[in-house]
């Protein structure tokens, strides 16, 4: 039971540290604008994947160089070393407990959370946009595509549901 204890805190805390620290790094790279539109477009804004089958899965109109970068490299080699090198808080002897197939999968889950929980951080945390968080929460967000009605008046981008549900049942088995 400690195990699963240890490595439920190691996950929660690595999901927390590097959500607030994307969306820190986000909020002062895209001020008031969101999705990386602030970049220039022939460089890491340009606009790519634009209707393909992963950014309808993810209900965003297309995806940026900085996007793919960011969460298709960086994110996974941070995740990926810290749980070879175990670097936070015992990182690597927390998921390295069982089976190669479920550390993987601890991996991978936590990678989901920090793509949501770093979204949806921006959104809470962002100075430089302060009805963020509402506009967020009244679904007037251009690049969430799609949205779930969660009570009378409060809205959800479906991601958040679909992908964050995926996470936590792959925590879960992991």
């Amino acid at each position: 039971m400690l195990q699963i204890v240890e490595k439920i805190t190691v996950w929660c805390a690595d999901v927390t540290v590097l959500s607030l620290i994307l969306a820190l790094v986000e909020i002062v790279m895209e001020k008031d604008q969101g999705w990386a539109s602030t970049l220039n477009e022939r460089g890491w804004g340009r606009k790519l994947l634009e209707g393909t089958p992963l950014v309808r899965w993810i209900d965003k109109p297309y995806v940026t160089a900085y996007h793919l970068l960011v969460f298709g490299a960086l994110l996974p080699i941070v995740l990926w070393t810290q749980y070879r090198l175990g670097v936070l808080a015992g990182f690597g002897s927390a998921a390295h407990i069982t089976h190669p197939v479920a550390d993987a999968l601890f991996l991978f889950s936590a990678y989901l959370a920090i793509c949501i929980f770093e979204d949806f951080l921006w959104f809470a945390l962002n100075w430089y946009y302060p009805s963020s968080l509402t506009d967020l929460l009244a679904g007037e967000i251009w690049w969430h595509t799609g949205w779930v009605a969660v009570g009378r008046s409060v809205q959800l981008p479906r991601v958040y549901l679909s992908v964050g549900g995926i996470a936590l049942g792959l925590l879960a088995i992991s």
